[in-house]
């Protein structure tokens, strides 16, 4: 790597599991504050030497970049909530199956109760379950839940190829991406495009993921069908930018976003319940999002914290409507089908206007986009039909010509 990076799959990956060991025994153990911040600070240099010493290649920026996210910043930030802002032993954390509290379990029994909880990122099973999680799947046969999750898989996938075949196609994100050109230099429609199948491409895919392990859990035995609620929302609730993170979006983050915010707020003084704490809470909550992300910045070659702006962002376009939503309703103004038209509007052209800050960071980094999907269904099928030619695109930075997919 010209960054001085090892590209070394292997080394990039097993580490986060050695890393996150200690995890299960401190829940466990609960030692004293000095430990804990030891621990967590041994954690998190051991997380950026490694990923300041090795990488991977997934043939697609933004699939490094989300790789990077998830194996090191997502579990640190896990473990700072777990370690600092709550203590599962003491405060009544229970799982459903649970016969006794976990401090009167066994000292091994009690470890594998942490590490049980320490993977349930949403509390899905747990007394301290995240707000707004997706409604529980109703009574199913594990053969009837797998039925749905084979359906809901093959349409993610689909979602997912056509999103692949785009983004492949689009001159700036393939033959050109090296020009490092921005999202907006397409123009509004192409933009709105853009961003709208950014969205869908990573709807689609973490649901993929989700769906196959599911399928998994629930097929050997070791799961229960009730135990997989959706990992995003419904996209109806998508009529404010703030129900759009808090609802709709998946929710991998939240425990410990809403967590950090709400200790920033009481550290501030901010009284519960007010504008200020609110406030505080998503400038806090939305910079712990940036900082997860900064670790995708630096393993595709950009400078960490490139991502901070876009997250910040939507803490003040949240701040900025629920002063408007507030306005309204002193005015008299009620809930109904007019203003949440409005709302879709509003949001979508929010996003529009502020997702290339985030995707002119992959930009930046000069590498072509590759596919999500090991192979592209829909590209299979036309060569079956031989459709291979039947469909082009006119791109907008050349209207003279056109981009075949084949």
């Amino acid at each position: 790597m010209s960054d001085g990076r090892v590209e070394n799959p292997a080394a990039f990956v097993l580490p986060c599991l050695v890393i996150l060991a200690p995890l299960p025994f401190v829940i466990a153990t609960r030692p004293s504050a000095v430990i804990r911040a030891a621990v967590l600070a041994t954690q998190t240099a051991a997380a950026w030497w490694v990923t300041g010493t090795y990488t991977i290649n997934l043939g697609d920026p933004i699939q490094d970049y989300a790789i990077a996210c998830f194996l090191y910043p997502l579990p640190l930030m896990h473990c700072l909530h777990l370690y600092f802002f709550t203590d599962p032993l003491t405060d009544g954390t229970r799982h459903v199956h649970d016969i006794r509290p976990a401090q009167d379990m066994p000292f091994w029994r009690r470890v594998w109760w942490a590490t049980c909880l320490a993977t349930a990122f949403r509390g899905i099973g747990w007394s301290n379950q995240i707000a707004h999680c997706p409604p529980m799947p109703k009574s199913k046969t594990r053969g009837e839940f797998i039925a749905g999750a084979l359906r809901d898989l093959a349409l993610f996938v689909l979602l997912a190829d056509i999103v692949d075949i785009y983004n492949t196609h689009n001159p700036i994100m393939s033959y050109r991406a090296a020009e490092a050109q921005s999202i907006r230099s397409q123009g509004v429609l192409f933009q709105s495009l853009s961003t709208g199948l950014w969205a869908i491409n990573i709807w689609a895919n973490v649901q993929v993921l989700y769906c196959l392990t599911s399928i998994l859990f629930v097929g050997l035995g070791w799961s229960e069908p009730r135990f997989w609620p959706r990992m995003c929302g419904d996209w109806r609730d998508a009529y404010t930018v703030g129900r759009t993170w808090s609802r709709v979006w998946h929710q991998m983050v939240r425990r410990f976003v809403a967590s950090s915010g709400k200790v920033a707020a009481r550290v501030l003084g901010c009284p519960s319940g007010s504008t200020s704490s609110r406030n505080a809470q998503l400038l806090v909550g939305f910079f712990a999002s940036g900082f997860i992300h900064n670790w995708g910045d630096r393993m595709i070659g950009q400078t960490f914290g490139r991502s901070t702006p876009f997250f910040l962002a939507q803490a003040f376009a949240i701040m900025f409507e629920d002063a408007v939503i507030a306005e309204g309703r002193r005015a008299g103004v009620k809930e109904s089908m007019l203003p949440r038209m409005l709302g879709y509007v509003w949001t979508g052209a929010w996003f529009v206007a502020s997702v290339p800050l985030l995707l002119d960071v992959v930009a930046d980094a000069g590498r072509p986009r590759g596919p999500s999907l090991p192979g592209s269904p829909l590209l299979m099928l036309s060569s079956v039909f031989g459709l291979e030619h039947s469909f082009s695109m006119p791109w907008p930075e050349a209207r003279n010509s056109t981009s075949v997919y084949y």
